[in-house]
């Protein structure tokens, strides 16, 4: 979760207003949220997992073994 923290924080330093970086934290927290629960799960299946919240997307990919 560190490199989504910081990954957000990067973008919300130099692409965002202020309000709009308010925005994008209530937006990356449902994401990390989400990322904790049905997203661990789908990997530990070995299935490809996305969400989104506003504007914060991620995708989890399993590596091929």
């Amino acid at each position: 979760m560190a490199v989504f923290d910081r990954s957000i924080h990067a973008v919300q330093q130099k692409a965002c207003t202020p309000p709009e970086a308010a925005a994008s934290a209530v937006s990356a927290g449902a994401v990390r949220t989400r990322m904790a629960t049905d997203g661990s799960t789908a990997m530990a299946r070995g299935q490809e997992w996305r969400t989104r919240a506003g504007d914060v997307e991620v995708v989890f990919r399993p590596r091929p073994a």
